[in-house]
């Protein structure tokens, strides 16, 4: 139910947000999408009907997707800052071997995606960002 609970909310927000602003030629991004719900609520649970929900609206969702930027860090590095947080989500919450299933999940999804780019955040954030910046600009000079 919250895996649909959260596809509900991402057509909706799909269908009048999104493509209302491509359709008036604006950039749109987005923090986390269909493939978070995927992740998170499909293969890390082993729900295959969030899977095959996920194969239906996969191709819906990504024939206006340019650039998928995944954002990724060592299991230890990804622990080391959640601890730091003084309040911690119903995931971070499940432990180091959840984070190494979502670790895993991501990769394994955007392993073959020719639109997904790996950025290591281990570097300092200046540094992170420029390579996000780069990668945005050859995307905007194409």
């Amino acid at each position: 139910s919250e895996a649909v609970l959260f596809y509900a909310s991402r057509v909706y927000n799909y269908n009048n947000i999104i493509l209302k602003a491509l359709n008036e030629k604006k950039y749109v991004i987005c923090d986390r999408f269909h493939y978070s719900t995927l992740v998170y609520q499909g293969i890390t649970q082993n729900n295959n009907e969030v899977i095959e929900l996920h194969k239906v609206l996969d191709p819906y969702f990504s024939k206006n997707i340019s650039l998928i930027f995944h954002l990724d860090a060592s299991i230890e590095t990804c622990y080391s800052r959640i601890n730091e947080r003084e309040i911690s989500d119903k995931f971070e919450k499940q432990g180091k071997d959840f984070l190494i299933k979502i670790k895993s999940a991501y990769l394994d999804i955007f392993k073959n995606n020719i639109k997904a780019v790996n950025i290591s955040t281990e570097a300092k954030k200046d540094k992170v960002q420029k390579n996000i910046k780069d990668h945005l600009d050859r995307l905007l000079d194409a």
